[in-house]
């Protein structure tokens, strides 16, 4: 009786035990990337911060690891070219006819154009880079030239430190121009940017755009003032010459640097105008590359 009167509870308790909660398969969400005119999610890339500040983090160390005299690399060759530059303006006994000391105007142009080319080639090389992490992991794309244009900026920092000491050495103080200071590095940073996500896209569709860039970048080191003053340019070549964007930019980092440097207000102006419109055709171009990069790396 009493085996029976249990098998009787245990059926009744089974009988009020609750059904079984059936758990909904997840949801496949599909990444695509944006269509049309170039739209940015900040939100994106705000939510991936992380990935970006290690990403730069990890640029700037493969720079420098295994090297003995690591951050020597990053002012070596401007200082290098420097002294060559000034040997040789001493030989041929040639003015500027600047009003700043001749190792200033060349070392400040020097320090701005080895940043512009690094970073620009950085960045239309970034996608090459991280090719194995883009085809394993979802990440903004715009990630990785973003990283190598910040890696690059640490390197300019390293770089203003000589100057910084030539600067006391000849005496030559700043004026309140320094100000706009972050100003210009954010227009060069842009126009590289913008030039770097160009060739990035363009790369992948043919290996020939990277040696055309290269070729881009050593002319224009010729073309730009990098270490002769627009003075000695003739003047039917003067528009000509100022078309050349980071004409404007490289005088204009001088006047916020040295005083007594008059600030090319309209070269400056041309060269953001063209530096922003370059940014967004090279975004453009950018995102019509990201559905393609992973079966193109």
């Amino acid at each position: 009786m009493s085996t029976l009167s249990e098998m009787g509870k245990s059926q009744k308790a089974s009988a009020v035990l609750p059904a079984p909660v059936l758990t909904p398969l997840p949801r496949e969400v599909l990444i695509q990337p944006p269509k049309g005119f170039a739209r940015l999610d900040f939100a994106d890339l705000v939510r991936h911060r992380g990935i970006l500040w290690r990403r730069s983090s990890h640029r700037v160390r493969v720079q420098y690891d295994d090297m003995f005299l690591g951050l020597f690399w990053a002012v070596a060759r401007p200082l290098i070219m420097l002294a060559v530059l000034w040997g040789f303006r001493g030989l041929a006994a040639s003015s500027l006819g600047v009003s700043i000391p001749y190792p200033l105007y060349v070392y400040s142009g020097l320090v701005v154009w080895f940043y512009f080319t690094e970073s620009t080639q950085a960045i239309a090389k970034s996608l090459q880079k991280d090719a194995g992490l883009i085809q394993k992991i979802y990440f903004p794309r715009l990630i990785s030239p973003l990283s190598s244009l910040l890696a690059e900026t640490y390197n300019l920092g390293l770089a203003f430190v000589p100057l910084s000491i030539l600067m006391l050495i000849f005496g030559v103080p700043p004026c309140w121009y320094v100000l706009l200071l972050p100003l210009l590095l954010l227009q060069i940073m842009v126009f590289s940017l913008g030039l770097g996500l160009l060739f990035s896209s363009l790369i992948l569709w043919g290996k020939d755009w990277e040696r055309i860039l290269k070729f881009l970048l050593y002319v224009g080191f010729w073309l730009s003032p990098v270490f002769y003053s627009p003075t000695m340019i003739p003047s039917k070549l003067a528009i000509l010459y100022f078309s050349n964007p980071m004409g404007g930019s490289l005088l204009a980092m001088r006047a916020v640097l040295f005083s007594g440097f008059e600030f090319p207000w309209w070269s400056w102006l041309y060269s953001s105008v063209l530096s922003i419109v370059l940014l967004f055709a090279g975004l453009m171009l950018f995102q019509r590359t990201e559905a393609s990069i992973a079966d193109r790396l």
